[in-house]
C-alpha cells in the first residue's frame, strides 16, 4: 500500500530525524494499534525502534482507499501504558 505523508509529518520527521522507513515499519508491522480517541477515522500504531533505544514510535495515521495518509510521527514515552 502507498504511503503518503501530511507537511506537518513531514516536519516532525526532519526535525526529529526519525527516517521514512522507520515509519514505514511501524505501519508494516506494528506492535499494537489503536483508535484514537478524539478523531474515530485515525489510528495510532505503535513499534518499538531498535535502532532508537526501543524507544516506541507513534505513528498517526488515515486509511484511504489507496493510501496510508501520515498526520503525524513521533517518539512516545507513555505508549507502554496504551497496550
Amino acid at each position: 500500500m502507498k504511503v503518503e505523508f501530511s507537511k506537518h509529518a513531514v516536519s516532525q520527521m526532519a526535525e526529529r530525524k526519525i527516517p521514512e522507513q522507520w515509519v514505514v515499519r511501524v505501519l508494516q508491522e506494528p506492535d499494537f494499534v489503536r483508535g484514537d480517541k478524539s478523531h474515530p477515522d485515525v489510528k495510532l500504531a505503535f513499534r518499538k525502534i531498535a535502532e532508537f533505544g526501543g524507544r516506541w514510535l507513534r505513528v498517526a495515521y488515515k486509511q484511504e482507499l489507496d493510501a496510508h495518509f501520515i498526520i503525524t510521527v513521533f517518539f512516545d514515552r507513555k505508549a507502554e501504558n496504551w497496550k
